[in-house]
């Protein structure tokens, strides 16, 4: 005997109704019997299908350094393989992360913890547990200032140079927990000896652990 079998939909799911019907006998002595059941009703399960993430570099994925190693995608780094007809799935969230916090290009990115969403969500698994891409953390722009304190000051030497002591400077915009420091050239607006004085500086170098991000 032979039959037509359906679930009672097309989401995938566990001990789900099938209904088995358009019974056919076959066999030599077929026409010697007939079937008295119509339909019967069985259990049964249809399995997620599974689905391949990968990442696309473009749109480009880019941040200014912020001392973490978060990255943030579009949806359109997101690229599903495994989709079926006109089912409507797409990525809502993943965990991504930089290989390092530290600011460069072309930089791996690693994306985990993929979660779905879309219409047919629940029919689909992810089978891959991460995917891989690349994109750039931007060095920060930060600004320089000098304190009031301490003075600058030195016994007249017939140059106009000056020396600003290292506390002198200040910087704005550090990340918490960074090393940077700040040196530069410094000169007078003169080399004549006299107090309050206009002391000017100028190339400016970071320095510091941290100093390249």
């Amino acid at each position: 005997v032979t039959g037509t079998a359906t679930y009672d939909n097309s989401n995938a799911g566990t001990d789900k109704d099938i209904t088995v019907d358009g019974f056919v006998l076959s066999g030599t002595d077929k026409d010697n019997y007939t079937v008295g059941t119509v339909n019967t009703i069985v259990k049964g399960s249809i399995e997620k299908a599974k689905l391949i993430v990968s990442l696309q570099s473009s749109p480009l994925i880019s941040k200014i350094y912020n001392g973490s190693d978060v990255a943030t995608l579009s949806s359109a780094n997101y690229v599903l393989n495994g989709i079926l007809g006109e089912d409507e799935v797409t990525i809502a969230s993943g965990k991504a992360a930089y290989s390092d916090k530290k600011a460069g290009y072309d930089k791996e990115i690693t994306v985990t913890d993929f979660v779905l969403a879309g219409a047919q969500k629940n029919n689909y698994a992810v089978e891959n547990s991460s995917a891989v891409t690349s994109g750039d953390i931007k060095a920060k722009e930060i600004t320089a200032g000098l304190a009031a304190t301490p003075a600058i000051s030195k016994v007249y030497d017939g140059s106009d140079r000056a020396s600003v002591p290292a506390a002198k400077y200040q910087l704005s915009g550090i990340e918490t927990g960074d090393e940077v420091a700040v040196k530069g050239t410094a000169v007078y607006n003169n080399r004549h000896a006299g107090e309050d004085k206009v002391v000017t500086v100028n190339e400016l170098v970071l320095d510091g652990a941290d100093a390249s991000n």
